[in-house]
């Protein structure tokens, strides 16, 4: 199984954001664990790092930066080309952001979105599902 990490999932395992923190780390572990493949998008790196910076200024950048290069060392990244974000323009999302993550899906041929926000990915070719459904599909194999 291969998945995309919403940008949501990530900031909630790197600032440990509850109540989502533990669903969203045990996403992350099961990965880890060789039960999926987990991807994100390339420009999600600066989504998060503003986020996180915003959420929690008093860690250093530095910090920031070394925790969101340490996620593209065991996360697989999706880059976008001018013609995924023309792709991504024209399927009507409401945020443009998820149409971003939506076309680095569809890209990246991964099983599923995982995010907090299923309803914003109404949209998406790819099915976005929450953490826990994830985890009950891949614990189910």
């Amino acid at each position: 199984m291969k998945i995309l990490l919403d940008t949501n999932i990530i900031i909630d395992c790197l600032t440990k954001r509850m109540p989502h923190f533990e669903f969203s780390k045990d996403v992350l572990r099961e990965c880890l664990g060789g039960k999926a493949i987990a991807c994100m998008a390339t420009h999600t790196a600066n989504d998060i790092f503003y986020i996180a910076h915003k959420t929690k200024p008093d860690v250093p950048v530095s910090e920031l930066v070394e925790a969101i290069v340490a996620f593209t060392q065991i996360l697989e990244t999706i880059d976008l080309t001018a013609a995924d974000i023309k792709a991504a323009a024209s399927l009507g999302f409401a945020d443009f952001e998820d149409a971003l993550i939506s076309q680095c899906a569809f890209k990246a041929n991964v099983d599923f979105i995982i995010t907090r926000n299923c309803k914003d990915f109404a949209k998406s070719i790819v099915e976005a599902i929450e953490p826990q459904s994830f985890l009950e599909r891949v614990n189910a194999i």
